[in-house]
């Protein structure tokens, strides 16, 4: 059985290994494991350092593991809230901060990390930095002058309430990438949770990848979290990228040729579908080497499940081999076949689809896909009238790639 540490524990390491990313995301996943909740940063919560919730099971984030958070600006922060109580709000908060660490770099963290969620949204505080900077400029202005007079007392007597100007909010998207440069990880929530519903029918969770024997066919999902290019003694360029779900992580292998193919699409924090196989190596973890990728995003994910849904996608376990196919004489039978190169993009998906669904007929539509080097059958469960209009519309929509329809021949 693993450990159980409390809390107090796992605060303890955790501000010893602040800024190792690589041990922080492994602390996270261990408080996830014992039910110990790990909170983003917040202003009138965090300390200087991780800190435990008092009477809970709850390690919240400290002030100086934000990036470009220093020490100076935390201990303000922390000062001014034993001092005068929580920050009512934003405006309150500005007034109650006098440091000159107190700048752009600092305030633009703070919001990004979410330290100001509980008072303000993220893309409307992002708005208006420079707003709250002129604000604050101006209480620690009007409080030195005012330094010996009536108002010695109340520094802060007669400024008005900091106003901010509307905003359109942040996209979830962009809180999560904000939250990993920031924090080094993904704290308020995992960007691939959202999609865990969508995708759940059609691909397997990573944690299935360590129990699957060598050249097992493997259909995930997750998001990339680092990039690694190397060169073969070839000279040619791969690479070993690892991506997670809301659960673990995995390598992937693209080998010389779809890295070359997927190279554009391999951005740190994208969200990506993809198909290929187990490998096993004594003494490693497990990896998958890659065939083929989708990737998606939160207005294109209804489109790949529907893509991997209708099997118009490259799945090894939905493979059949050409030569295979000629070897067993599978009966003939009339198609069109739609020769793809790579896997097809959501806008191709959504415009066959339409073209399938709106054209019913007795011609079964099939794709061929060139998978490791070899060109591979999938056969799809719409059937439709290829004339002339309809070829033309589906010509249109996959570019270059080869369209032809088979009357009454087996499928090759």
């Amino acid at each position: 059985l693993k450990a159980h540490y409390p809390p107090e524990y796992m605060a303890a390491v955790m501000n010893s290994d602040a800024g190792n990313i690589d041990r922080m995301t492994i602390e996270v996943q261990e408080c996830t494991r014992m039910g110990v909740e790990v909170l983003p940063p917040d202003v009138n919560e965090s300390y200087s350092g991780f800190g435990v919730v008092p009477g809970e099971k709850k390690v919240r984030w400290g002030l100086v593991a934000i990036k470009n958070v220093g020490t100076e600006i935390a201990a303000e922060i922390v000062l001014a809230r034993k001092d005068g109580g929580p920050f009512k709000d934003v405006s309150d908060f500005v007034k109650r901060i006098n440091t000159k660490h107190f700048n752009k770099k600092s305030l633009e963290s703070l919001i990004m990390a979410g330290a100001f969620d509980s008072m303000e949204e993220r893309g409307k505080m992002m708005a208006n930095v420079d707003k709250i900077l002129r604000f604050n400029k101006q209480v620690t202005s009007d409080a030195i002058s005012n330094q010996g007079s009536l108002f010695a007392a109340t520094p802060t007597m007669g400024v008005n309430d900091l106003t901010l100007s509307d905003s359109p909010e942040a996209r979830r998207s962009d809180r999560l990438s904000w939250e990993r440069e920031l924090l080094g990880i993904y704290v308020s929530e995992h960007p691939y949770a959202a999609f865990i519903e969508v995708l759940k029918d059609h691909v397997m969770p990573l944690t299935k990848v360590q129990t699957s024997d060598d050249k097992t066919p493997a259909r995930v999902a997750g998001v990339i979290t680092s990039i690694r290019a190397i060169v073969t003694k070839k000279g040619d360029p791969m690479a070993f990228v690892k991506i997670e779900d809301h659960e673990t992580s995995v390598e992937l292998v693209f080998f010389p040729r779809t890295y070359a193919q997927y190279k554009a699409e391999l951005i740190d924090g994208r969200l990506l579908c993809l198909t290929g196989k187990v490998s096993v190596r004594e003494g490693q973890p497990k990896s998958i080497l890659v065939d083929s990728i989708a990737v998606f995003n939160e207005d294109t994910v209804e489109q790949i499940a529907l893509m991997l849904k209708d099997g118009m996608w490259v799945a090894e376990e939905v493979h059949q081999d050409a030569e295979k196919m000629k070897r067993e004489n599978k009966p003939r039978g009339k198609h069109v076949v739609i020769d793809l190169r790579g896997a097809p993009s959501s806008e191709q998906i959504s415009g066959l689809r339409e073209i399938f669904r709106n054209r019913p007929g007795d011609h079964c539509v099939q794709f061929v896909v060139d998978s490791g080097g070899r060109k591979k059958h999938i056969k799809t469960q719409f059937s439709i009238s290829p004339t002339n209009a309809v070829v033309d519309a589906i010509r249109d929509i996959v570019g270059g790639s080869f369209v032809e329809v088979v009357e009454n021949t087996e499928i090759v």
